[in-house]
C-alpha cells in the first residue's frame, strides 16, 4: 500500500527531476563551458523529445502508449518533463559507463566509443526498471497493449537503450565530472529504492531496479575506490587531487 496519494505524484515527479536537473548542470559547469552544457541539454531534450513525440504517434521505439494529463505541460503529447527527465539519468550514466567499460578514461578509438556507449545505454536502461511501474501504476502513461514487465513491453527497454546509445555515439562526451555525477547516479538508485518500494508500495519492482541499477552503481565505485585508494567524497576535487594525484585523471 502506497503512504503517498496519487494527486502527489505529478508535484514529487517535478521536484525529484528539477533537483537532479540542478545538480547535474552545476556538476557539468565545472569542466565544461556554459556553452557546452547547454549544447548538450538542449540536445538531449530535443532529440528524445522527438524520440517520445515519435513514439505516442506510432509505437516506436518504446512500444505503443499515451501520456494522460497526471503531468501537465505537454508539448504534442509529451509532457515537457520527460524529456528533461532523460538528460537527468542520461549524464549520469556517461559517468558510470566511463568507470565500468574499461576504456581507462576518455574514448579515442572507435571500438572504445562505441562500447562506451553501449554501456551508457545500459546504466540508463536500468532506471526504467524503477521508472516504468511506478508511472504506469499512478497512470502517468498508459500502454495501449500491457505486458512484459510489469505491463510494460520489453520493446519499451530496447527503446531506451537504443536511444541512449545513439545519444552517447553521437555527442561523445569529453571530460567528465565522473565523481559527482556517480553521486547523483548512486543517490538516484538509493532513494528510488526507498520510493518505489516504501513510499509507493511497489517492492517488487523496486528490488529489480535496485539490483540493476546497483551493478553499475556499486561498479563505479569499486572502479574508483581502486583506481584512487585514500579519496574522502566529501572532500574538495582540488583537496583529493593534492592528496591522491590519480584522482584528477578521473575529472576528464
Amino acid at each position: 500500500m502506497a503512504f503517498v496519494g496519487d494527486e502527489w505524484v505529478g508535484p514529487m515527479a517535478t521536484l525529484g527531476v528539477v533537483a537532479s536537473l540542478c545538480s547535474i548542470l552545476y556538476a557539468l559547469g565545472q569542466v565544461w563551458s556554459w556553452r557546452e552544457v547547454v549544447t548538450c541539454a538542449a540536445v538531449v531534450i530535443l532529440v528524445t523529445w522527438a524520440c517520445e513525440a515519435f513514439g505516442v504517434k506510432t509505437g516506436l521505439p518504446f512500444g505503443a502508449y499515451l501520456y494522460t494529463d497526471v503531468l501537465s505541460w505537454h508539448v504534442m503529447d509529451v509532457p515537457a518533463l520527460i524529456p528533461v527527465a532523460w538528460l537527468t539519468m542520461l549524464v549520469p550514466a556517461w559517468a558510470v559507463a566511463r568507470l565500468v567499460s574499461g576504456n581507462g578514461g576518455q574514448e579515442k578509438t572507435w571500438r572504445e566509443k562505441v562500447r562506451f556507449a553501449a554501456v551508457s545505454g545500459l546504466a540508463l536502461t536500468c532506471w526504467d526498471f524503477y521508472v516504468d511501474p511506478q508511472m504506469v501504476e499512478f497512470g502517468v502513461w498508459v500502454w495501449k497493449n500491457p505486458s512484459g514487465y510489469f505491463g510494460t513491453p520489453w520493446l519499451n527497454f530496447l527503446g531506451w537503450w537504443s536511444t541512449g546509445f545513439t545519444l552517447t555515439l553521437a555527442l561523445n562526451p569529453g571530460r567528465l565530472p565522473v565523481v559527482k555525477l556517480l553521486l547523483i547516479y548512486s543517490a538516484t538508485w538509493i532513494l528510488q529504492a526507498i520510493g518505489l518500494g516504501v513510499i509507493w508500495g511497489q517492492p517488487y519492482p523496486a528490488m529489480i531496479g535496485f539490483f540493476a541499477m546497483g551493478v553499475f552503481a556499486v561498479g563505479g565505485w569499486v572502479v574508483l575506490v581502486n583506481r584512487n585508494a585514500g579519496y574522502i567524497p566529501w572532500l574538495t576535487f582540488e583537496q583529493n587531487a593534492r592528496k591522491v594525484p590519480e584522482i584528477a585523471q578521473e575529472e576528464e
